[in-house]
């Protein structure tokens, strides 16, 4: 009797327990995530964000601006600015100039250009990043090209701006 009692128990869990598998119970497996995403806030810690303006916008040399972005664990950014402005034997050409604390951007200035022509910044860390620019006309109208690398090693967009 008691062996009839556990086959029957033994059967009645197999019949109760038995779920049927539908294809759509089974999740795909999804790819490993990855945080890869960049944004531009309109404005980070020192006004508003030369990366986040729209092309061909008209800065103001009496202000202070931000260039940053918020950067995800996988992402990678590097800006090239490159001035427009022809260079004026004997007068300051128009400028962009930073100040960086604490150093969240690597810059490399290329020489080709005089060494104050063309500019790389390329994202040190993740998160938040910024650092405090300024733009400076001398007496003559700025005009830069900014080259974005969002990701890649080639040019994912571009825009000009004025000063």
């Amino acid at each position: 009797m008691k062996i009839f009692g556990v086959c029957l128990f033994l059967l009645f869990m197999s019949f109760s327990c038995k779920k049927e598998e539908k294809e759509s119970d089974c999740p795909e497996p999804s790819a490993p995530a990855t945080n890869n995403s960049i944004s531009y806030p309109d404005s980070i810690y020192y006004g508003r964000n030369v990366l986040a303006l729209a092309d061909s916008s008209v800065l103001d040399t009496t202000k202070t601006y931000s260039f940053g972005g918020v950067l995800g664990n996988d992402a990678t950014l590097k800006v090239k600015i490159t001035r427009l402005s022809p260079r004026i034997q004997g007068e300051i050409p128009p400028i962009w100039f930073y100040v960086e604390s604490p150093s969240v951007w690597f810059v490399q200035s290329d020489p080709s250009g005089g060494g104050d022509s063309i500019q790389t910044f390329t994202a040190l860390l993740k998160g938040k990043i910024d650092l405090e620019m300024y733009f400076s006309r001398y007496g003559q109208i700025g005009k830069a090209r900014f080259d974005f690398y969002e990701n890649s090693g080639s040019i994912t967009r571009t825009k000009y701006l004025t000063w």
